[in-house]
């Protein structure tokens, strides 16, 4: 993560949130917002005080150019975009700069 620094970081399927709690170890002072499709999911993670992560969500998302575009759309620019295994995506994006 030091190479992409961020302010706010959103884990798109975070399940129980253990990335974010070892990013909060190393970045306590960044904002982090989990959402995953399973509300047990997101009542683990809260029953371990993990108050970032509050909600779900049902995210489908097709192919990496999808993803892109909507990133786009949200006035992001897509650093890195890596379509893994399945469903899985590796997604890099950071606020677009202001010109």
């Amino acid at each position: 993560m030091k190479k992409y620094p961020f302010q706010e970081l959103l884990d798109v399927g975070c399940g129980t949130g253990p990335m974010i709690e070892l990013l909060l170890k190393e970045f306590p002072d960044r904002s982090y917002t989990g959402i995953d499709l399973t509300p047990r999911m997101i009542e683990v993670a809260q029953e371990k005080q993990r108050a970032h992560i509050s909600g779900h969500g049902d995210v489908r998302i097709h192919s990496c150019e999808e993803v892109s575009n909507m990133c786009k759309a949200a006035g992001l620019r897509v650093e890195k975009l890596e379509k893994q295994k399945g469903f899985r995506m590796h997604l890099v994006a950071v606020k677009a700069s202001i010109s």
